[in-house]
């Protein structure tokens, strides 16, 4: 979620988080506590953004590997609005 983060910096998508609103955005998922420090303000970014919106069970699988075709999503994604 810090690549998407970083990506949507480039394409002009931003928005700025402090640290209580990250906390309170963390917070509603089960493991957010498995998220790297360095990457909790990405993530709530990225949440806020509606980039992500975690999974059913109320969890964001901070550690698990993204498929295949999160990639091309992400990537369709950047190249439709760097245009």
């Amino acid at each position: 979620m810090a690549m998407i983060d970083r990506a949507s910096e480039i394409t002009g998508l931003q928005y700025q988080a402090n640290a209580q609103e990250s906390e309170n955005l963390l917070a509603e998922y089960n493991d957010s506590h498995k998220s790297a420090d360095w990457a909790k303000t990405s993530i709530a970014k990225c949440l806020k953004m509606g980039i992500v919106s975690g999974r059913d069970d109320k969890t964001l699988a901070p550690k698990d590997k993204i498929t295949r075709a999160g990639i091309l999503f992400w990537g369709g994604i950047a190249c439709l609005t760097k245009r």
